[in-house]
């Protein structure tokens, strides 16, 4: 009769020991893998394909927020659909 109740003791105090354990890292951040910043800078970004390029993306995607001189004053943020819009002049 000793010996079960020892057992159940031991056996008791390594599953508390167990829970104890996984809970470790519980309040803890989750980790998050950052990647490395861009160390190398693109070849030719003042060749005039680029810039049309970039002229016609820029016009198609950015205007309406950003203006036309990348002020932060389009359309979209005059009407105050659009709030916030970094100035990039």
């Amino acid at each position: 009769m000793h010996n079960k109740r020892t057992l159940q003791v031991i056996l008791g105090f390594i599953l508390v020991l167990a829970v104890a354990a996984c809970d470790g890292l519980a309040g803890e951040p989750q980790i998050v893998q950052t990647l490395p910043p861009i160390t190398t800078v693109p070849e030719n970004l003042d060749a005039p394909v680029s810039l049309s390029r970039g002229a016609v993306i820029y016009a198609e995607n950015c205007v309406r927020c950003h203006g036309s001189a990348g002020a932060g004053n389009g359309e979209l943020v005059l009407s105050g659909d659009v709030q916030n819009v970094p100035d990039f002049t």
